[in-house]
Order: structure tokens, then sequence, then C-alpha cells
């Protein structure tokens, strides 16, 4: 896996994201930190190894920040179907992504090292 952000431009911050599963591509995403009015929305778009989208045209996963720090922002999904509650956080030079889904009791991390 590997996950890359870019610096901010006006008021967003871009990155995308690829996951390998044994040989081939499986998934990649083009994701965007983007501050609307007083909050910060994370907008996610799937493709899959040819670039075909997962979500509809015009359609993204999002997630609302509901805690910032200097060093972590939380975020919730706007859509129930989506995993519920997402993490980034970043110590020195690792990143730690983490999707929590209560219901479930599950919990699934990524770490991220520059």
């Amino acid at each position: 896996m590997e996950e890359d952000w870019h610096q901010i431009m006006g008021d967003a911050m871009l990155g995308w994201f690829r996951w390998k599963k044994g040989d081939a591509i499986f998934l990649y995403e083009f994701m965007l930190f983007q501050q609307v009015e007083n909050s910060v929305l994370l907008k996610i778009k799937h493709f899959d190894a040819n670039l075909t989208g997962w979500e509809e045209k015009g359609s993204w996963v999002e997630y609302q920040a509901w805690s910032v720090s200097l060093n972590e922002i939380m975020l919730r999904a706007s859509e129930p179907n989506h995993t519920p509650w997402m993490s980034y956080e970043r110590t020195g030079s690792k990143l730690k992504c983490t999707f929590h889904d209560i219901a479930r009791n599950q919990t699934d991390q990524f770490e991220f090292h520059s």
C-alpha cells in the first residue's frame, strides 16, 4: 500500500492511495481534504485497477471532521453504508489511518512511513 499527500493549496489538500494485493493493483483512491465554512471534509473516490469508478459519477464517500488537533483528525461518515468513523494520526515520520466500525466491533489500521 502507498499513500501520498500534497501541500495545501487554497482551501484543499489532495492525496492518493493505491493498494496492491498479490501481483496486481486492487484499488486506487483519490482523496481531498477540503475546508468548508468552519469545518473540514474528506472526500474519497474509489477506482479499480482499470480506473473504473466505484461510486456513481458526481458522487464520493464523504467524512466530516469532528475533532481536529495538530497531529490527529477524527472523521465521521456522512452516509450510513460506509465505515462510520476514521482517523488520521501523525507521529514523527509515521502516518496512521484507522477505520472504526463500533457496531461490528471491527478496527482496520494502516500505517505509512515516510
